[in-house]
C-alpha cells in the first residue's frame, strides 16, 4: 500500500482562509521563520554573522504529502480546513519537498562544506565583494542561502501564534513554494522582499504590508481542475459551505466553475 498521498494537502483553521484561495484561484504566499545557523561553517561564523542575519523569514506556500487518514496530529496544529491539489499541478509550478536533515546528516555536511571552499575561494582571490570576482562569490553565496528554504531539520521548534512549539516535522512529509521574481524592476508596487530580517518580521504594519503585495501580485495558480479535494471539518457543514461560496461567487461576479468545485467538497470526518 502507498505510503505517499495522491494530494498535496494545504491546511489551514479557518473557513474565510480556503475560500480565498478558491476564489482567487492562487494560494497568497506568508513569510515564515527559517533558523540557518545549521549550515555556517563555524570558522567563518563571526564573519558571515556582520552580511547575513541567520534567522530570516521567507515567503512561501507549504503542503504536505500525508494521506487524510494519517493526518489527525497535522491537523491539530494546521485545521481541518484542507485543499489537496494533484501532484502534477505541484511539479509544474516547481513544488518540492524540502530535504531533511540531522545534526549528522551527511547531506548537511556536504553544504556547509560547499560554503566553506565558496569562503577559502573569496578570501583567497578576493576578499573584497566590491571585485567582479568578489560579487560572482558572494552571488553564488547568496543562491545557496536561498536554497536553505528548502532544508528543514528533522525536529525542532516553530513559531505559532506567537510562540515557539517543539515539533516533529519529518511527520510533515512538506512538500515547498517560494515565488521567484519578487523584485519586478518593472512595477515598484508589486516588489516585496525575498527574505525579510527578524525585525521586519515582528514589525506587524511592515509585514501585513509585504503580504498583501503577495496576496495581491505573487498568488500560486490553479485551475479548477487541479483540485483533487476540498476538506471541511464536518458533513454537516457542507451544504452551508457551498452556499457561501456560491455566494461570493455570484457577488464578486467570479469565473469559477461552482459545479466542479463543489464536486470535489469532502468532510474530515
Amino acid at each position: 500500500m502507498p505510503v505517499s498521498s495522491k494530494a498535496l494537502f494545504h491546511f489551514t483553521r479557518k473557513e474565510e482562509y480556503i475560500l480565498d484561495i478558491i476564489l482567487n484561484k492562487g494560494f497568497a504566499p506568508r513569510y515564515c521563520i527559517e533558523d540557518l545557523s545549521f549550515a555556517i561553517p563555524d570558522k567563518f561564523r563571526d564573519m558571515l554573522e556582520k552580511k547575513y542575519a541567520f534567522k530570516q523569514a521567507f515567503p512561501m506556500v507549504c503542503f504536505c504529502d500525508i494521506k487524510l487518514s494519517q493526518t489527525d496530529e497535522h491537523c491539530s496544529m494546521y485545521g481541518k480546513y484542507a485543499i489537496g491539489m494533484t501532484k502534477h499541478w505541484g511539479e509544474m509550478f516547481g513544488i518540492t519537498p524540502v530535504q531533511y536533515y540531522h545534526e549528522g546528516s551527511t547531506n548537511l555536511a556536504l553544504y556547509i562544506n560547499v560554503i566553506e571552499q565558496i569562503m577559502n575561494i573569496w578570501k583567497t582571490f578576493s576578499g573584497s565583494s566590491a571585485t567582479p570576482f568578489g560579487q560572482h562569490l558572494n552571488g553564488t553565496l547568496g543562491s545557496l542561502f536561498k536554497m536553505m528554504a528548502y532544508m528543514k531539520p528533522v525536529q525542532g521548534e516553530m513559531l505559532r501564534d506567537s510562540e515557539y512549539v517543539e515539533k516533529y516535522f519529518y511527520d510533515e512529509r512538506e512538500w515547498r513554494y517560494t515565488p521567484s521574481y519578487l523584485n519586478n524592476p518593472d512595477s515598484e508596487q508589486e516588489q516585496v522582499p525575498e527574505v525579510l530580517l527578524i525585525e521586519q518580521f515582528e514589525n506587524a504594519v511592515f509585514l501585513e504590508e509585504q503580504h498583501q503585495k503577495l496576496r495581491t501580485y505573487h498568488r500560486l495558480a490553479f485551475e479548477e481542475g487541479d483540485i483533487n479535494y476540498i476538506i471541511v471539518p464536518e458533513t454537516e457543514q457542507i451544504p452551508e459551505f457551498i452556499k457561501t461560496l456560491r455566494g461570493k461567487v455570484e457577488e464578486l461576479k467570479l469565473n469559477v466553475d461552482l459545479d466542479l468545485i463543489t464536486y470535489k467538497i469532502r468532510s474530515y470526518e
